[in-house]
């Protein structure tokens, strides 16, 4: 998804790789990978990540994924911090209309 999202093709995408890591990567194997038959090394993980930009995290278990967790990081530890406050002011959150 990310390579045709990204409009290259896979012998682009084999020489970017393959230059990232110093070493060759073939067609074959990136439609390997595409299709689930093969799980590319975790040097070659870092590679793809590097390549589009994202976290290793973001590549293994999507970027949607990662963001909802980041969300979900980020209000557990904000909600109880706002709950104090509200306690300390007398207002609640979120704030009515």
């Amino acid at each position: 998804m990310l390579r045709t999202k990204n409009d290259l093709t896979k012998e682009a995408l084999t020489k970017k790789i393959g230059a990232r890591l110093g070493e060759p990567v073939s067609p074959g194997q990136i439609l390997r990978w595409e299709k689930g038959e093969n799980l590319p090394e975790v040097d070659s993980l870092m590679a793809l990540a590097a390549e589009f930009g994202l976290s290793l995290e973001e590549l293994v278990v999507g970027e949607e994924a990662f963001e909802q967790r980041v969300v979900n990081l980020v209000i557990s530890r904000v909600e109880p911090r706002i709950s104090r406050i509200e306690k300390h002011v007398g207002l609640s959150w979120p704030a009515s209309p």
